[in-house]
């Protein structure tokens, strides 16, 4: 039996969607994750077997007698949360694929499958989410599952597989789903099973599949198309741009940024120089066709964005910053590709303010899937000179990251001091940025002189 997904929408409409979204962002991104795969030494084809799974179950939770009364009543009192009611047959799938392939990291009990559907919608806590949701009259006993649904759901997903070059797998139903999370969010169980000698390969592994599962879900449920970079986009088609704005011939700075092979470069040049122009010249030239351009205010922001949709058009970028719905003209808050996808960086060019991607470190909702979008990106940070030393340590750390995982970092300014080259140095190494400058400093009075065009390694 096909029950429904969303009052509108039919379980097998959504989870054909949501596949067909899982097909084209791997093969739009099967480079970088084969190349963060292949650094993490994890396999691949137990990977994307892993996320495919978890894209085909994430909602076989629904085929329960009280989530098809709430698509009925709409009323939040008759729901039963779906997502638990999954989790007893993805693990059942997942422990399949580490039969055929082994497990995804050797040294840990974590069910990376489970755990990325148990919180596709809320955010895992042992005190806040599942302590508590647990404890509710509702959640006393399992779900009610309509059989003929789950049957329908497990053929789907055995198709599909199949279709993906996997066998069969036995899927069964193995535990309570309640009985599962309240044995795993018991602290003591909870550390041990998130216990691993290599943490860096863990996160890596539950961001990326995380990351895809929400990526693949949110173009199922808003029926918008896949949008990620600017793959269509040359550097010809820039260049026919700018010479709509007048910008014929380049200056030495653009020039210089043009014809730049280093991914990672420091450039102070006066106001005027045509740094903006410069940076996108350099980032057409990269291997990711997604650009994140960050600024220190929302006014800067706002005029960058405006120059951004000239360039590339106005269904190709975005502007995050805490205000943008007051900018942008075509904002529907409604509107799930408007809200979800600018706010974690899925638009081919997204601007904002450096906030917005600080504090995505932190593990804000939706972290794993800006972390997505970083890791394939190239990044412009503007005026670099002017945060204060709190807010430059949180950037110097972002831009750490960034170079550990490959991705480009341009850092823009009209007046650099040394001391904040000094700071990136010790924090990434020497002979990682390129710094260009036609502003020279001396180091102990930080006065600047305009001078001819100096290219040195910092």
């Amino acid at each position: 039996m096909d029950y429904l997904a969303k009052p509108d929408q039919l379980y097998s409409t959504h989870i054909i969607s949501a596949y067909k979204a899982w097909k084209i962002i791997v093969e739009n991104n099967k480079d970088n994750i084969t190349k963060t795969l292949k650094k993490a030494n994890i396999n691949e084809k137990r990977f994307l077997s892993g996320s495919l799974l978890s894209v085909l179950l994430h909602d076989i939770g629904k085929n329960t007698k009280e989530f098809q009364t709430f698509m009925k009543t709409l009323n939040f009192k008759d729901n039963y949360r779906h997502e638990i009611a999954s989790l007893p047959y993805v693990l059942s799938g997942s422990l399949e694929l580490d039969k055929l392939y082994g497990k995804l990291c050797d040294d840990t009990t974590f069910n990376f499958e489970t755990m990325v559907v148990a919180t596709h919608h809320k955010k895992f806590s042992t005190e806040y989410i599942y302590g508590d949701l647990l404890n509710r009259p509702t959640y006393k006993h399992d779900a009610t599952y309509l059989n003929d649904g789950i049957e329908f759901a497990i053929n789907l997903t055995n198709s599909v597989m199949e279709s993906e070059g996997y066998p069969e797998l036995n899927i069964t139903k193995m535990f309570n789903g309640v009985d599962l999370l309240n044995n795993i969010t018991k602290p003591k169980n909870f550390s041990k099973i998130c216990k691993c000698q290599e943490p860096d390969k863990f996160q890596i592994v539950f961001s990326l599949m995380k990351s895809i599962l929400h990526y693949s879900d949110w173009l199922a449920s808003s029926g918008a198309e896949y949008n990620f970079k600017l793959k269509d986009y040359t550097l010809q088609n820039l260049e026919k741009a700018f010479a709509t704005r007048g910008i014929i011939t380049y200056t030495k700075t653009q020039n210089y940024l043009k014809d730049s092979e280093s991914d990672y470069n420091i450039v102070c040049a006066p106001t005027g120089t045509g740094k903006t122009e410069a940076s996108l010249l350099w980032a057409m030239n990269r291997y990711n066709k997604k650009i994140i351009y960050l600024l220190p205010t929302m006014t800067t922001a706002n005029s960058i964005y405006n120059r951004m949709r000239g360039y590339f058009g106005y269904e190709n970028v975005s502007l995050i910053h805490s205000t943008s719905a007051f900018v942008e003209e075509d904002y529907d808050d409604e509107d799930i590709k408007s809200e979800l996808f600018k706010k974690t960086f899925l638009y081919p060019v997204s601007v904002g303010t450096v906030d917005q991607l600080l504090v995505y470190e932190l593990y804000k909702k939706y972290w794993s899937v800006s972390d997505f979008s970083l890791k394939n990106s190239v990044v412009i940070l503007d005026e670099i000179h002017f945060y204060d030393f709190w807010t430059l340590g949180q950037i110097v750390s972002l831009i750490k990251r960034c170079v550990e995982h490959d991705v480009p970092v341009l850092m823009m300014t009209a007046t650099i001091p040394f001391a904040i080259t000094k700071l990136i140095v010790r924090s990434v190494g020497e002979d990682v940025f390129k710094l260009y400058t036609d502003v020279e400093y001396d180091d102990y009075t930080m006065k600047k002189v305009v001078k001819k065009s100096n290219t040195k390694t910092v």
